[in-house]
């Protein structure tokens, strides 16, 4: 009897269940049916949707019990589609059979930040849906700009696009033709994308995938600008044919200030041709053009005309920070070497380009990452070292300027 007073009291309850840690629930739940309903609240609350979708078709009671439980869902696929049409048909199938639904998302990984589409439940009772499509741009097709845009009751739809470049199967990623034919294929893809009449106003994204690419083409592309169109914040360029320092600094001159993505990697045919000695330059480009960056990746060359970069000779940024890129979630650095000497061992500065690193300004969740693409060998954890010295570096200054400082009194001793 006073077992069942306990269950029949919520506040009691209640206080039980605030006890029981989380991954402990699960045994709450064969208890008592009050304890039942209480503890498949907490647990069905966030699921994926492998999960989810095992209980949509069921009329068990405990099925229902899980569906109006659930607020929030994750979906992980790369495998499902990605134009308009397809995804705007799942989300619409996926909000009536979870009534109580809040949020759902869909990410091509776990630990990826940017979602293909998100879907929030807004005060009104509405669904905010912001779905983001993929036009593919192949050599045989260019998409027509004139898209019936199909409404759902209840979901107020806000769309983009992203652009991808898709070149036919190859045996590697530098083993595409660059012909006479591949060409045309960029050429005919410029002029979709500078014909304001043909091209599609949503795209706000581009993906130059593994078409080799000069970055005069780029600037052509990043830098168009038409009322009723939306301007390219995400740009992801793989196989960029190379570029000088003064080449990067024209370039980023044509792109938006609200840039929030930019890779910028070579090709191996041409070469990475910017320095490691010029990286104090690099960086002061990158944080002077592009406040709001969350993802940035670009290469630097280790060796010239067959010589290795004095290591003695990196500079170090040495001027105030203007703008400091507080939404950085990951910087990425790729290596090349032209090196043609004997001795293929190098002696990675990682202090000094930490240093320059840590001018971005970013926050201390951001991840630093060193990606060795010579046939160099730079040394042991060099990645990791990388990123434990520039996290230091930004503990001792926070505005950056390590050398600045590195004459600076010590404070003053205010112990017993």
């Amino acid at each position: 009897m006073n077992a069942r007073r306990v269950y029949e009291t919520p506040e009691l309850m209640s206080n039980i269940l605030n006890r029981v840690e989380r991954e402990h629930y699960w045994r709450v739940l064969t208890l008592e049916r009050s304890f039942f309903n209480s503890a498949v609240g907490v647990l069905w609350k966030d699921v994926s949707y492998e999960i989810a979708k095992k209980f949509i078709s069921s009329r068990i009671y405990r099925s229902q019990v899980y569906k109006q439980s659930i607020r929030n869902i994750v979906v992980v696929s790369t495998k499902l589609p990605r134009d308009e049409k397809s995804q705007l048909a799942f989300i619409n199938k996926l909000i009536n059979p979870f009534p109580n639904l809040l949020r759902a998302e869909r990410k091509d990984s776990l630990e990826s930040a940017d979602c293909v589409w998100v879907l929030k439940k807004t005060d009104e009772g509405k669904y905010r849906v912001e779905v983001r499509s993929q036009i593919v741009l192949t050599k045989d097709s260019i998409p027509r700009r004139t898209i019936r845009e199909i409404e759902y009751d209840g979901m107020d739809i806000h769309r983009s696009s992203e652009v991808v470049f898709r070149s036919p199967k190859s045996e590697g990623r530098d083993r595409i033709p660059v012909s006479l034919e591949h060409v045309k294929w960029v050429e005919k893809w410029l002029k979709y994308l500078l014909d304001p009449t043909r091209r599609n106003p949503r795209i706000c994204s581009l993906n130059t995938d593994q078409i080799h690419i000069d970055i005069g083409n780029l600037g052509k592309i990043m830098g168009f600008k038409h009322q009723g169109h939306l301007p390219i914040l995400e740009l992801r360029a793989p196989c960029v044919r190379g570029f000088d320092v003064d080449q990067l600094e024209s370039f980023c001159k044509i792109l938006s200030k609200d840039l929030v993505v930019l890779k910028l990697d070579h090709e191996r045919i041409t070469g990475c041709r910017l320095r490691l000695d010029k990286i104090d330059k690099v960086i002061q480009i990158f944080t002077s053009s592009f406040p709001k960056l969350r993802y940035l990746e670009f290469s630097l060359t280790i060796a010239e005309q067959g010589r290795f970069i004095p290591v003695n000779q990196i500079p170090i940024v040495k001027e105030d920070i203007t703008n400091q890129m507080k939404d950085m979630k990951r910087v990425v650095v790729n290596i090349y070497s032209h090196y043609t000497g004997t001795d293929f061992r190098y002696a990675f500065p990682v202090d000094d380009v930490a240093q320059n690193l840590a001018y971005l300004g970013a926050g201390e969740n951001c991840i630093y990452e060193l990606r060795n693409k010579s046939a160099v060998f730079l040394g042991c954890n060099v990645s990791r070292e990388l990123n434990r010295a520039v996290h230091e570096f930004q503990r001792l200054a926070p505005d950056g300027l390590i050398d600045l400082h590195a004459h600076d009194l010590p404070p003053s001793y205010s112990g017993p």
